[in-house]
């Protein structure tokens, strides 16, 4: 009896408590997979860094801008002064050199995305055997994103417990 005894109170304390996560054991977990990447310092490191480059690449869009627009001004200043000739020959150089530096930032954006989507699958193959340590642990089979889930019972989400233990388990991790 006082096994028992002590055994209850040693689960009932708050270091035992502490100890238990609050996820129950069940066969089905869910998670917040956008969460788990912003939440936790290690999805973060890798945001941070392309939402850097997006706003370099953003005030580059806005400085190719700013020298188009003088560019325009300066071409429409010039129409008065010129026949209709060459004015049509340098407004079509102007227009080839606009769809040419568009086609080339939109490679830029598109190029700059793929590596985002690529870095954020790379930091969900980091943190796979976090996540299938926590589905052992809780005796789950299968780990589905939550957003996909109509109905569970209160207890399955595991995305704090995941951000928590990512961040102690790979947090000295380059990403």
């Amino acid at each position: 009896m006082r096994a028992l005894v002590f055994a209850l109170c040693l689960f009932f304390s708050p270091a035992g408590l502490l100890a238990q996560d609050t996820v129950p054991r069940a066969p089905v977990l869910t998670i917040e997979s956008d969460r788990v990447y912003a939440g936790s310092q290690f999805g973060r490191k890798m945001a941070e860094q392309f939402a850097r480059q997006r706003a370099a690449l953003a005030a580059e869009n806005r400085g190719i801008l700013a020298e188009l627009t003088a560019e325009e001004i300066a071409l429409t200043n010039q129409r008065e002064l010129l026949s209709a000739q060459d004015f049509l020959v340098l407004t079509d150089a102007f227009d080839e050199k606009v769809t040419r530096l568009r086609r080339e930032q939109d490679a830029k954006q598109r190029a700059l995305e793929q590596r985002s989507d690529s870095a954020r699958e790379q930091f969900f193959l980091a943190v796979r055997p976090v996540l299938e340590q926590i589905m052992r642990d809780r005796g789950a089979a299968v780990m589905i994103e939550r957003r996909n889930v109509v109905l569970d019972i209160s207890g399955i989400n595991i995305t704090e417990i995941a951000i928590v233990r990512i961040d102690t388990t790979l947090l000295d991790e380059e990403p």
